[in-house]
């Protein structure tokens, strides 16, 4: 997803109701995508981090090329 999209659907999901957000409520709701954001991001580092060492291991363990 890019952050055009991003930002696109948020705005959507914001305009879906005739209720206008307050700055209060659109701040709480910042907060919590701003957690969401920042655990996905640590969880992806960790699945990268992972796969480099399989990577890793799988080189050491592969045969010499000729």
């Amino acid at each position: 997803m890019h952050a055009e999209h991003v930002k696109e659907r948020f705005n959507k999901a914001i305009h879906r109701t005739d209720h206008k957000l307050s700055e209060r409520e659109l701040e709480e709701v910042t907060v919590v995508m701003l957690a969401v954001v920042t655990e996905l991001a640590a969880e992806m580092a960790e699945v990268v981090a992972e796969l480099a060492q399989r990577v890793e291991k799988l080189e050491a363990a592969a045969p010499a090329a000729p």
